[in-house]
């Protein structure tokens, strides 16, 4: 199953509560069963330096809500 995760935060790029921990640990855990996992989070300030290998993904969703 293709899966795609969208939180506010996400460890270890960015955290202020247990939200961080819990999407990162679940992207893991899903990853490991066999699904391919994405994962969208804000690309706050300083991560980009400290994480060098990340990728722009140009690409639009649009979702009816």
């Amino acid at each position: 199953m293709k899966l795609l995760l969208v939180s506010s935060e996400v460890h270890p790029f960015s955290k202020s509560g247990g939200l961080a921990d819990m999407v990162g640990a679940l992207a893991k855990a899903l990853g490991r069963a066999g699904h391919r996992v994405g994962v969208v989070t804000p690309l706050y300030r300083g991560i980009r330096e400290k994480f060098p290998k990340l990728f722009w993904f140009d690409y639009q969703l649009r979702l009816p809500l």
